[in-house]
Order: C-alpha cells, then structure tokens, then sequence
C-alpha cells in the first residue's frame, strides 16, 4: 500500500488495526470490508485464517486469525504498520524494549502487555536476532497461535 502525505500511518493498537478490532465477531469483521479468507484453519486450532484487503501478504499467509466463540483474536503486522509507540517490523528489539519495558526475554517470540489494555498483548518475534520480524496484536488468551 503507497500512503500518500494525506493519510494518516496505519497504527496496530491499542485495540485494533483501522475498522478491525480485537474480539470483533467473526461474522462483523467479514462484513467490515478489512478481510478476505484463507483456506485452512491457523495451526489446527479452530480459527480460521483471514488476509487483510489494504495490506495483502506476499507469502500466501494468514495475517488475522478469528474464532467462532471469541471473534478477531490475533492481528499481524503488515510492513509499514507501527504500534502507537512506533515499533514495527525492522524495528531494533533494543527499540522494543525502550517501548515496552516490560517485554519478555529468551526465544524467538517475546510478549508484552499493551498499554491501557489489560486483556491484550504485544507478541514480539525477532527470529533469535536483535531485528523485529513479526508483530501481532492478540488478546491475552488467545487460542490461535501457541
């Protein structure tokens, strides 16, 4: 997606990502214009996997996961999305721990709580190296990723 000066930078957090927010019922967040499907369910759990319409994924993968019971559950970070505390994908994980103090340590993934949201957490994947790969919004007990 090309922003041009007059739209705002897409922010992921603290609740959500443009139209699309945590715990929207599957079925509300289908009509919101922000999704189209995937086939398959993420990690054979029973959520299914959604791409986002403005920011399609280049390796065919899932970007939003969403279950029947719990709605939108998990959001990944498309390039060029920042958290309101602008960390993003390329973003130092020294950044990220300026960010977000409380962010974990040791593996691949580390989380953080969000700001202001209790029920909702910052996962942070390095790939075991000091860049931010992958960023996700999800609630705190989410089912869909491990």
């Amino acid at each position: 997606m090309v922003l041009t000066s007059a739209e705002p930078a897409p922010v992921l957090g603290p609740t959500g990502l443009g139209g699309l927010q945590l715990g929207m019922a599957k079925g509300d967040a289908m009509v919101s214009g922000e999704l189209t499907q995937v086939p398959g369910e993420v990690g054979g759990t029973a959520c299914a996997q959604y791409q986002l319409i403005k920011f399609p994924s280049t390796d065919g993968g899932y970007q939003v996961g969403a279950s029947g019971t719990r709605g939108v559950e998990v959001i990944f970070a498309p390039p060029g999305v920042s958290t309101p505390e602008g960390i993003h994908l390329g973003s130092t994980l020294r950044e990220a721990r300026s960010a977000y103090p409380k962010l974990g340590s040791g593996g691949d993934f580390l989380r953080t709580p969000v700001p202001g949201q209790p029920d909702y957490v910052y996962l942070v994947g390095t790939g075991g190296g000091d860049t931010v790969v992958a960023l996700a919004l999800m609630l705190r007990d989410q089912t869909c990723i491990n």
